[in-house]
C-alpha cells in the first residue's frame, strides 16, 4: 500500500503532466495552426482589378495576343484561387481597377484601315484603361479592336 505522502505526489505529477502535454499541444505543436481570416469577396474583386491593370503592357500594340492572354488568363486563376476561400463582407467595397477585359474582334491594320474581313481577324483580349481621365485601348499585335469605339490605343 502506498503511502499518503506518495499518493498525493503521483497526483501532482499527473497534473504537471496533464498540463504540460496541454501547453505542448495547444502552445507549440503543429497541432495549434493559426486561424486565418477568410478574404472578402470584395477584396478578390479589387484585387483581380488591379491585376488586369497590371497587364496593361501586356496588352499594348507592341505585345502579342499569347502574352495578353496569359496575363489575364494568370489574373482569373489568381481571382478563382481567392474566391475558393472568401466570404462575402457587407461592410467592403470592391475598388475597380484602371482597365476593364474585353473579348473583342481584333483585325489586322492593312495601309492603315483595320480589315475585320481578313483571314488574320479573331477574336482575343483587350483591355479598354482610363489613363489621367481619358480612355484608351490596350490592344496587342498592332490591331485594331472592334467594340472599342473608336478610342485611341494605349
Amino acid at each position: 500500500m502506498l503511502s499518503s505522502g506518495i499518493k498525493r505526489a503521483i497526483k501532482r505529477l499527473f497534473v504537471l503532466g496533464v498540463f504540460s502535454t496541454s501547453l505542448y499541444v495547444f502552445g507549440w505543436s503543429d497541432l495549434a495552426r493559426p486561424v486565418l481570416a477568410a478574404p472578402c469577396v470584395q477584396e478578390c474583386e479589387t484585387n483581380q482589378g488591379s491585376c488586369n491593370s497590371d497587364c496593361q503592357s501586356a496588352c499594348e500594340a507592341d505585345s502579342t495576343d499569347s502574352a495578353c492572354r496569359s496575363c489575364i488568363l494568370s489574373c482569373n486563376t489568381q481571382f478563382l484561387s481567392c474566391l475558393n476561400n472568401a466570404v462575402w463582407c457587407d461592410n467592403e467595397v470592391s475598388q475597380p481597377g484602371r482597365c476593364t477585359v474585353d473579348w473583342v474582334p481584333h483585325c489586322p491594320v492593312i495601309n492603315g484601315v483595320p480589315n475585320c474581313s481578313h483571314p488574320d481577324a479573331h477574336y482575343g483580349y483587350a483591355l479598354t484603361c482610363t489613363e489621367m481621365g481619358h480612355q484608351c485601348v490596350a490592344c496587342p499585335d498592332h490591331h485594331y479592336c472592334t467594340g472599342s469605339g473608336g478610342l485611341p490605343g494605349c
